[in-house]
Order: C-alpha cells, then sequence, then structure tokens
C-alpha cells in the first residue's frame, strides 16, 4: 500500500502543483483581465468625458445661436416700430402740411374775395357819388344863387367880425358898471 499512498501522494501533489499553476495561471490572467478592464473603463471614462464636452459645447452652441437669433429678432422689430413710427410721423407730417396749404388757400380766396368786395364797393360808391353830382349840382348851385348863401370863408369871416362886436359889448359893460 505504500505504493498505492505513494501514487496517492504523487497524484494529491501533482494535482496540487497543477492547481497551484493553474491558480498562478489564474491569477495572472484575472490580474491581467482586471488591467484590461480598468484600461477599458479607463477608455470609456475618458470617451465619455470627451462626450460630455461634446454635449457641453454643442449645448453652449445652441444657447449661443439662440441668444444671437433672439437678439436678431428684437433688432428687427425694433427696426420695424421705428419704421412704423417713422410713417406714422411722415404721414402726419404730410396731413399737416395739406391742412396748412388748404387753410392758406381758404385765406387766400378769402382775402382776394374780400379786396374783390372792396374795390366793387369802392366803384359803387363812385358810381353814387357821380350820380347824386350829376343829379344835384345844378340844384345846389342854383340854390346857393338863389338863397345867396355864404360861401364858408364868408361864413367864418363872419363869425370873426360877431365875436369881436360881442367882446367890444362885454369890454363896454364892464366899463360902464
Amino acid at each position: 500500500m505504500d505504493n498505492k499512498e505513494n501514487l496517492e501522494q504523487e497524484g494529491k501533489e501533482n494535482v496540487d502543483a497543477n492547481a497551484q499553476e493553474s491558480t498562478a495561471e489564474e491569477a495572472k490572467g484575472g490580474e491581467d483581465k482586471v488591467k484590461d478592464d480598468l484600461n477599458d473603463l479607463k477608455e470609456s471614462a475618458e470617451e465619455f468625458i470627451k462626450a460630455m464636452a461634446d454635449v457641453g459645447t454643442s449645448i453652449f452652441n445652441l444657447a449661443r445661436s439662440r441668444f444671437e437669433t433672439t437678439v436678431a429678432d428684437m433688432q428687427a422689430k425694433t427696426s420695424a416700430k421705428k419704421a412704423d413710427a417713422n410713417e406714422l410721423f411722415e404721414d402726419a407730417k404730410e396731413a399737416g402740411e395739406d391742412i396748412v396749404e388748404e387753410a392758406e388757400a381758404v385765406a387766400d380766396e378769402g382775402a382776394t374775395n374780400s379786396a374783390n368786395m372792396l374795390n366793387n364797393l369802392k366803384d359803387e360808391v363812385e358810381k353814387a357819388k357821380e350820380l347824386f353830382e350829376d343829379k344835384f349840382a345844378g340844384l345846389t348851385s342854383s340854390l346857393k344863387d338863389r338863397v345867396n348863401y355864404p360861401s364858408r370863408e364868408e361864413y367864418e369871416a363872419l363869425q370873426a367880425r360877431v365875436e369881436h362886436l360881442e367882446s367890444l359889448l362885454k369890454d363896454k359893460a364892464g366899463e360902464e358898471e
């Protein structure tokens, strides 16, 4: 049995040696696998970080693009509103100018009508004066001749003489007292 025991012992030793070799190889393979897994994880992490950086850049670019679009839209709206305000101002200015022109035309027409009316009135007065003078000229001269009506100069001279006589009478009445 010694032989059997020896054989068993040798078998156990072989198994133990094989197991040790297998465990060492497995350990070495496991270590390599862990290193490979770590490298893969490191590469995955680097790819993830790079992907996250790309996402961040994309988000930033999108935000910047939307901001620029919003600013451009606001500028366009402001420009449109400014153009509308300018257009309204120009329309109001033109309407005001039209009103002033119409008022000036009405005023000119009124002035022309007034001047024509005054000229017509003067003409009518002149005609009436001429008609009156023609009708009554002979009458006044013949009446003057018949009544012996004094002229203005004769009347003023007569009035001066009367005033002189009145003053003499007053003086004489003052002396008699």
